[in-house]
């Protein structure tokens, strides 16, 4: 799985909420399947990125990658 499939699989899970401002990141394409999905994310305060200014949104996600998402979105899971 990958870092925009988690993305996309966290913000549908909220009701694909639309209207978060563009994210920065400069590998997410405007226009992409996923940058409404990451915009969310960091608008939310669920990511950051991997580094200023990047996504990394074809990087593999760690299992400790995916707990920390789901820990700042609030379900529970320790990091």
């Amino acid at each position: 799985m990958t870092r925009k499939d988690v993305a996309v699989f966290l913000w549908r899970a909220a009701g694909s909420p639309a209207g978060s401002p563009a994210s920065g990141l400069s590998d997410v394409p405007s226009g992409s399947y996923f940058e409404g999905a990451v915009n969310w994310l960091v608008a939310q305060g669920i990511s950051t990125g991997t580094s200023p200014g990047h996504y990394s949104p074809n990087n593999s996600v760690t299992r400790k990658d995916v707990a920390v998402f789901l820990y700042r979105r609030g379900c529970g899971v320790a990091a």
